[in-house]
């Protein structure tokens, strides 16, 4: 939930991350939870159709004026009796030496959308994932800019 009074006000925030989704396969994108660490979701994922792109959500700093922000979506992808986990993580620190990141997992298990999942992807050394599904490649890349407003950008696709 917002800490902002009005709508309007999280123009001004800071720190923000626009969560930007191209799906570049045959599959719907299910949304599943959203995690901030740091901020607040002012947008929630929305569901992506195939070989569409669309918005992943819109995290914005709190009213903490050194608070940056960070948090991670989550996504389902269901192919025939296979159904794979997405989750994707970005960083927009605020006042610190270390650069935007951005983070793209595919999980065989729903793991949850919280703080201890997030720490334990964003401790992962591959900023990007592949897995056997469908009876094909699943790849999901990730790529963020390095403004105080941010775009981070997650790509699916499926070779077979």
């Amino acid at each position: 939930m917002s800490d902002y009074g009005d709508v309007n006000d999280f123009q001004s925030a800071k720190n923000q991350i626009h969560f930007k989704v191209d799906n570049q396969t045959s599959f719907d994108l299910e949304p599943q939870e959203y995690y901030a660490y740091f901020g607040n979701f002012e947008e929630e994922p929305s569901e992506i159709q195939s070989n569409s792109s669309g918005s992943g959500g819109h995290l914005v700093s709190s009213r903490n004026p050194f608070g940056g922000t960070t948090g991670m979506v989550g996504y389902k992808i269901i192919g025939g009796s296979e159904t794979l986990y997405l989750r994707f993580l970005a960083t927009n620190p605020y006042m610190s030496a270390k650069d935007n990141t951005s983070i793209s997992a595919i999980l065989d298990n729903d793991a949850g959308i919280n703080q201890s999942n997030y720490k334990s992807l964003e401790k992962r050394e591959e900023q990007d994932d592949t897995r056997s599904f469908h009876g094909g490649t699943l790849k999901v890349t990730s790529a963020i800019g390095q403004a105080d407003d941010a775009t981070a950008f997650f790509t699916i696709t499926f070779e077979e």
